[in-house]
């Protein structure tokens, strides 16, 4: 069964990864013994899925895949935070400088412009990340 998105994608490549280190334990352990053609066939099976997945969705494929995610999702979101901190104050600044019209219209198309931004960007972007 195909998953339909990267979160269902995400789980079943976290399914394969749990099964082969099943698998792997067995085997130390003596209770099973695979075949080197089974070994074969379950790993190509499992390495053209992963990599289906990762091409289709973009899957973390292991453990420093995954860890490497996680860090780039928390740099983006501090980076988001300093520049939104930076423009915060960089208006708090000057913003009684500006007339009462002035500031609607940055508030307004500011917001349009990101709005904007964060729609072509997710057209782009096959991550997942904004979709």
């Amino acid at each position: 069964m195909e998953p339909d998105s990267k979160a269902q994608a995400q789980q079943r490549a976290n399914q394969i990864r749990s099964f082969q280190a099943e698998v792997a334990r067995l085997e130390a352990e003596g209770v099973m013994q695979l075949s080197a053609d089974q070994q074969r066939a379950i790993h190509t099976y499992h390495d053209d899925l992963l990599a289906g997945f990762s091409q289709t969705f973009g899957i973390d494929r292991n453990r420093q895949a995954r860890q490497l995610s996680l860090g780039m999702r928390i740099a983006s979101f501090l980076g988001a935070l300093a520049l939104a901190a930076s423009i915060f104050f960089l208006f708090y600044q000057f913003w009684g400088r500006f007339g009462s019209t002035a500031q609607v219209s940055i508030l307004v198309l500011a917001s349009l412009a990101t709005f904007s931004a964060t729609g072509l960007i997710a057209k782009r972007d096959t991550s997942g990340y904004l979709g």
